[in-house]
């Protein structure tokens, strides 16, 4: 049968990859695209995205990182990484201003700053990127 595996086979595959050292990071890749921003651990979900992004820096972890991180109280790192995420990723803000809106709503205090800086222009945002 050419099914798709279930989640549970799934989960059980991504598993047994990350107890292989060599494939360990294409296991985290994968649970990262799945994770969710908002809800509990946001401090370990942080940590794993953030090893999924340095090994494969697409678009959706970049930006997905930032989000994390504020969700994690790091609110400077958190500006700086959807700084360069922007900057790297102009053509994603449209889908990503979407997303923050929404989820804004239900985290206003970690949310708002990176929303604000979602209407920023370019010469914010290279600034906000270069602080440490």
């Amino acid at each position: 049968d050419s099914a798709a595996p279930g989640a549970q086979e799934q989960a059980a595959i991504l598993s047994r990859a990350h107890r292989e050292f060599a494939l360990r990071p294409y296991a985290e890749f994968a649970i990262a695209l799945g994770i969710e921003p908002g809800g509990s651990r946001a401090r370990e979900k942080a940590a794993l995205n953030d090893r999924a992004m340095r090994f494969a820096p697409v678009e959706t972890l970049v930006y997905r990182q930032a989000l994390l991180l504020a969700l994690a109280g790091r609110r400077e790192e958190a500006l700086r990484q959807f700084a360069r995420a922007a900057l790297v990723y102009p053509g994603e803000l449209p889908s990503v201003r979407k997303t923050l809106r929404e989820l804004a709503a239900g985290y206003p205090a970690e949310l708002t700053p990176l929303l604000e800086l979602a209407a920023a222009d370019r010469a914010e945002l290279r600034s906000r990127a270069a602080s440490r």
